[in-house]
């Protein structure tokens, strides 16, 4: 290779992409680069935090004989975090925290009895918000446990792996797509395009392999 065809070929290198056919034209006009709609990432689903009073008022007010000073002091709220999901149960002696992860979440369902009493089940408590007659209130409250368990359980990691499969698709259309351009351009330079290694060989392997190791 001449010294005059190996600055070009690093000219041409640095410049923006240029196709065959305008290489073959003569033209050395810059194209600028326009990302297509296949090159998107895949974010991961972070979700807010959010808090539920789920106090029952009949436990609350509920007046044992012998222990006054429990009446009104029990109190009952669901935290939503990113994670997992806190349940946290206070009264004038205790405060009992239950944590659970979504992914270990067994089942969240929303329990009717009489057709008018609502409550829900978390781990091993169910839990009947204000007077058993919340039934907006737990169906919200359940609709957000799914969709988190949806996410952060096995459904959630099948959708991260697929996701994982569709970014190394779109890289290894990228890298075809580069490795299209060097070759117009080796091509238009008159330069033989030099012999693929061993290494880039042996780490060629099929989107199949790829995928079952994803999962």
């Amino acid at each position: 290779m001449t010294r005059d065809a190996s600055k070009r070929l690093v000219s041409a290198t640095q410049m923006s992409p240029v196709t065959e056919s305008q290489l073959a034209s003569g033209s050395d006009g810059i194209v600028d680069h326009q990302p297509s709609a296949a090159n998107r990432t895949f974010a991961a689903v972070r979700f807010e935090h959010k808090e539920y009073n789920v106090t029952n008022y009949f436990e609350k007010f509920w007046i044992i004989p012998g222990i006054i000073p429990l009446c009104c002091t029990l109190e009952q709220k669901l935290f939503l975090e990113p994670e997992e999901a806190h349940l946290v149960t206070t009264t004038c002696c205790s405060t009992q925290t239950q944590r659970r992860p979504y992914g270990e979440l067994q089942a969240v369902e929303h329990l009717r009895c009489l057709g008018c009493c609502h409550c829900f089940q978390f781990a091993e408590t169910k839990v009947s918000p204000q007077c058993f007659c919340a039934g907006d209130l737990v169906a919200e409250i359940v609709k957000e446990l799914k969709t988190r368990m949806k996410a952060r359980g096995d459904t959630g990691q099948i959708k991260r792996a697929e996701q994982l499969l569709g970014e190394i698709q779109i890289l290894k259309a990228q890298a075809q797509s580069t490795d299209a351009k060097l070759d117009a351009i080796l091509k238009h330079l008159n330069i033989d395009a030099p012999p693929p290694t061993a290494a880039a060989t042996a780490t060629q392997q099929p989107l199949g392999s790829v995928a079952a190791s994803a999962y």
